[in-house]
Order: C-alpha cells, then sequence, then structure tokens
C-alpha cells in the first residue's frame, strides 16, 4: 500500500515522497501546482507515513540542501518500475557529482548507445526520482539548461543548478564542469 510523506524546503518548495517498501516516486512542486496536489491527481488520498527509505531520503535531502555531499543508495528506490534503458540512464545519471554538469552525449555513449543522445533526455524527463537521480545536471550540447520534468521554463532546474555552484546566463551554463 501506497503512503505520502511531503516535506517543506526553503531552496524548492514542498516535496512528496511515495512509496511502499521502497520510494517510488519523488514529486517537485511546480511553479503552477504543489507536489501534494501532483501526487493526489496521481495516486487518489494516500495515507500519511514514511518508512526507512523516505528516512533515508530526508537525510539525504538535507545533506543536499547544506551542499554537503552524501551518497544515497539506491536500493532505496524502485526501480523495477522503470525500463531497462531508463533504469540504466538513471544509474549512470547518479555518477554525477554534485556541482558538476553533463551532456545527454555523455550518457548515451557511458552506456553504449552513442546515438541515444535525445533517448537519454526522454529518460531523463520521465525521472521518477529528481534530486536524487541528479537530472538536472544533465544539458544539452551547447550549453542550454535543456528541459526539466513538468517545469516549463526550468524554474526549479536553474535553482538547483545555481546551488550547486553553476553559473548560468541567457538559459546557458556559463561554465561546465565534469
Amino acid at each position: 500500500m501506497y503512503k505520502q510523506w511531503n516535506l517543506k524546503t526553503d531552496l524548492i518548495g514542498p516535496i512528496s515522497i511515495i512509496s511502499n517498501e521502497k520510494i517510488e516516486e519523488i514529486i517537485l512542486s511546480n511553479p503552477q501546482e504543489n507536489s501534494m496536489s501532483l501526487a493526489f491527481k496521481r495516486y487518489g488520498p494516500l495515507e500519511m507515513g514514511k518508512n526507512d527509505s523516505v528516512e533515508e531520503f530526508e537525510t539525504f535531502l538535507n545533506h543536499y540542501l547544506k551542499s554537503e555531499n552524501y551518497d544515497f543508495d539506491l536500493k532505496n528506490l524502485n526501480l523495477d518500475k522503470c525500463k531497462d534503458f531508463q533504469k540504466r540512464v538513471l544509474k549512470e545519471q547518479c555518477k554525477t557529482e554534485f556541482g558538476s554538469t553533463n551532456y545527454y552525449k555523455d550518457i548515451a555513449i557511458a552506456i553504449n548507445n552513442p546515438n541515444a543522445s535525445r533517448a537519454v533526455g526522454n529518460a531523463l524527463r520521465n525521472n521518477p526520482f529528481p534530486i536524487v537521480v541528479p537530472c538536472h545536471r544533465t544539458i544539452k550540447g551547447n550549453n542550454e539548461i535543456g528541459g526539466f520534468s513538468g517545469d516549463v521554463k526550468n524554474f526549479y532546474k536553474k535553482i538547483l543548478l545555481h546551488h550547486e555552484g553553476n553559473e548560468i546566463k541567457d538559459n546557458k551554463i556559463l561554465k561546465k564542469s565534469i
């Protein structure tokens, strides 16, 4: 049975975590709607509660918000809900460290599918575990920041990239780091 746990952050506002034994989805608010409304639309009314996986996410998030390094154990995420290609993309994306960025093409090459940049973008756009799987760190080959799930103006992607020390001007990363 799914449960929901809600957190409020100063950096990006409300976050809702949907879990069973593992985390099923991390829902960020977007400029039009908060995470609790989005969770209700996707799952209906849920019992409030958290488990060890959600506790681990809270610890991870507290470290992240303080710009501290903290490795989140992927066994706490239900990756079984993802198709094989997306699992490979998400696991590879987790290697991108705090403050650094990569290109969609970098991920495609790393998973031995060098012509799959667009598919990588789609896999990251549908990432059910934002922040933990740092899809916001992947940018276009011309250093434009690219898209971010449910955020047409990339409001939150810019906030997360800036939080990690990246400079953005005219929707581009000024200095890409790997």
